[in-house]
């Protein structure tokens, strides 16, 4: 079971992340070491994080919305204590799925310009 003050410092994580649309380049590493936890979105939200790099290294463009979105995603994946906690087997990673699923469907079009961008096309 995990303490108040350990769920209190998840959420603060979360919300300052959140709240400055910033990853440092350790936390989207972290994320990028959760890819193969997310079975069927893990191609996905690879790109994701791969856009995220590109966005701060000024290399690709999105809008506030979209990199608010984007972050919250990352940020999601990476607070181990959210809906179901991570260290749950199996059912931990569910509902970051379901958010990366989420994220997904909001982020299509601009993800497949990123990946147009990306080969050249």
């Amino acid at each position: 079971m995990i303490s108040t003050k350990q769920a209190v410092r998840a959420v603060t994580q979360f919300v300052n992340m959140q709240k400055n649309n910033d990853l440092t380049t350790a936390e989207l590493h972290d994320a990028e070491s959760k890819v193969p936890m997310l079975g069927r979105v893990k191609q996905q939200f690879q790109t994701m994080v791969n856009m995220a790099k590109d966005v701060y290294a000024g290399e690709f463009k999105v809008s506030k919305a979209h990199m608010a979105i984007l972050v919250g995603a990352i940020v999601y994946v990476l607070t181990p204590v959210d809906a179901v906690p991570d260290f749950l087997p199996i059912i931990g990673w569910l509902d970051d799925i379901g958010i990366v699923s989420l994220a997904i469907s909001t982020l299509g079009s601009i993800m497949e310009e990123y990946v147009r961008y990306k080969n050249g096309i």
